[in-house]
């Protein structure tokens, strides 16, 4: 006869079964018991074939025969035996109910178990029939049910062999659905595979190393399997995540350089959140003291991963793009610390930090990356620092983004751009006047190809747009009533050239360097590093502003530049209505203000 092994999946097995009873008066319906264990049942068979053996005065030498023991008489003693017949009696009504069991949940194994050893049941009969002083003797002859034993052992054997085999495919094939599983996300499925794996602690070290496969991009599905598993609260959820970080963070040194890659804080910051959760969210918060010392450890040996990452916003933030764009797996307070760490008081980490932000998946984070920097730039006395412009850009363009509306955090980053120096929100956000230093003589942009004038009263043609470029790190100026450029042209001389001239020329783009506070700039040009200065009229008293003219030119001699000739007063270009005059003054001079 042959076994289904489809019904042995368990050495242990459990099938309800319902008895019904009726009482006339009422029925009752009552879950019968049909738990098994193979293992019980085996190691009640051997303490049965000891305790015949005793009981016959007999002990097995070899395999053909027997020999009296001595020692066995002695144990053979009339008090003794008593014991061991009432052992041997509670045995066979232990074996006779698991039968009984085996009857209700697999058949085949109870007819071959009945067939090979059903005739030890017989002992309950006789020794209940002799009474207590002849059965002293009479089971002298109980090694005659010996074969019986040994025979059901053998099924036994044989059953918990195929049983064995079972599980270990079995188990192989909960271990490919694991790593499948991981590999395309699909948690809930893998949460179920290995928390009903017999072995899921034992194939870990598998189950990352087929997943890893030495490539950091799968590195973020292990550890959101480990962080899910360890917030089900399963009782292995703990030892999982605990053995699962230490494993990953010695298969990463056994790696090379990939223990030296940005992401391996995503392991410390997976660490630290559960080494920070609050008890009363999670029974796994409560680790045992030797799991907790475990994550300790882990976290220590992690702490220099932080220091090469602060080391690589500072220097080279392209490298830690990925990071970036994982950073939202991280607690705020992780990020918060990486910024601080890389500003470290020298405004000009704030560059390559901000192009760190820019990797950033969620709005809210940046958010959050620009308070800490202001903050930061707040704390040190850099906000008079050209530095700032990058920073303002930066939230200008996140203001500008498409989920900026939906942002929990963006009525932090209004108040946030509220705080920035005004004249920097107007440089940024609006159109701007240039004046030279304490006067109130205004560039004008009179048309393009022709020289920058200067005027006294506030018209269109001495608006201008500052675009910024490069991240704010420089500017385009633009005349907005013409839609010239401001740049330096081949002979040294200021220029006003169309846009398709400016796009890709350095000599286009024009740095503000802030001088007392803001209250004044100089423009210095980005590719010569020229500065732009004014001659300054004559102290003549022949001098006529109306009819003298003043030239704009650009210079690297520090020598000849003073504050009334270099430095540049930027203010928000006045608002005013559309609306003209009623007299017979043009249109274009309603729009003049008289300085």
């Amino acid at each position: 006869m042959v076994i289904t092994v489809s019904s042995l999946i368990e050495r242990k097995l459990y099938a309800p079964v319902w008895k019904v009873s009726d009482n006339r008066t009422n029925m009752t319906v009552e879950r019968v018991d049909t738990f098994y264990d193979l293992d019980t049942i085996y190691s009640t068979i051997e303490r049965m074939l000891i305790l015949i053996r005793q009981l016959s005065g007999v002990s097995r030498f070899g395999e053909n025969g027997r020999s009296l023991s001595f020692e066995l008489q002695w144990m053979n003693a009339i008090d003794e035996r008593k014991y061991q017949i009432e052992e041997l009696r509670s045995a066979v009504q232990y074996l006779f109910g698991q039968f009984r069991k085996i009857y209700l949940v697999n058949k085949d194994l109870y007819a071959q178990l009945n067939k090979r050893g059903g005739r030890v049941f017989e002992l309950e009969k006789t020794i209940e029939a002799q009474g207590d002083s002849k059965c002293l003797y009479f089971l002298a002859d109980a090694i005659k049910y010996e074969p019986a034993l040994l025979a059901m052992q053998r099924v036994l054997d044989r059953t918990m062999r195929e049983i064995r085999i079972f599980r270990t495919q079995r188990n192989q094939h909960k271990l490919e659905l694991c790593i499948g599983h991981i590999r395309s996300e699909n948690y809930d499925k893998v949460y179920d595979e290995y928390c009903s794996s017999e072995s899921g602690l034992q194939q870990l070290p598998r189950i990352i190393e087929a997943v890893f496969e030495r490539d950091m991009k799968n590195l973020m599905k292990i550890l959101l399997f480990l962080s899910g598993y360890r917030k089900l609260n399963k009782a292995n959820s703990a030892e999982t995540f605990v053995s699962g970080c230490e494993f990953l963070v010695q298969h990463l040194r056994e790696c090379g350089d990939l223990a030296d890659h940005p992401q391996c804080l995503l392991i410390y910051g997976f660490v630290v959140d559960a080494l920070q959760e609050r008890p009363e969210l999670s029974v796994a918060s409560l680790l045992e003291d030797v799991f907790r010392h475990r994550l300790e450890t882990v976290r220590t040996s992690l702490v220099g991963s932080v220091q090469r990452t602060v080391r690589l916003i500072q220097t080279d933030p392209s490298a830690t793009a990925s990071l970036g764009r994982l950073a939202h797996h991280l607690a705020d307070e992780i990020l918060i610390e990486l910024l601080k760490r890389a500003y470290d008081g020298d405004v000009r980490n704030l560059s390559n930090i901000l192009r760190f932000v820019a990797h950033l998946s969620r709005i809210d984070h940046d958010i959050v990356a620009y308070r800490v920097l202001y903050a930061q730039m707040e704390h040190y006395d850099h906000l008079d620092r050209p530095e700032v412009f990058m920073l303002a850009y930066r939230i200008k363009q996140t203001m500008q983004a498409p989920t900026f509306p939906t942002a929990s955090l963006r009525g932090d980053l209004e108040r946030l751009k509220a705080s920035l120096p005004p004249i920097v929100v107007s440089i940024m956000w609006k159109t701007v006047t240039i004046a030279r230093h304490e006067s109130r003589i205004l560039l004008k942009f009179s048309a393009v190809g022709r020289d920058v004038g200067f005027s006294r009263y506030t018209a269109d043609k001495n608006r201008v747009e500052l675009e910024p470029l490069e991240d704010g790190a420089c500017f385009r100026i633009r005349g907005h009533a013409i839609n010239g450029y401001l740049g330096e042209g081949g002979t040294g001389a200021p220029i006003v050239a169309p846009k398709a001239d400016s796009l890709s020329n350095a000599k286009f783009r024009w740095r503000l360097v802030p001088v007392q506070g803001f209250e004044y700039f100089r423009v210095q040009n980005a590719a010569s590093g020229a500065i732009l200065y004014s001659r300054v009229p004559s102290d003549e008293t022949s001098y006529d502003f109306y009819n003298s003219q003043e030239v704009l030119q650009l210079t690297g001699n520090e020598r000849i530049l003073t504050a009334q000739n270099s430095y540049w007063k930027i203010t928000e270009y006045p608002r005013r209505s559309g609306s003209g005059s009623s007299g017979g003054s043009g249109a274009g001079d309603s729009e003049c203000c008289i300085l």
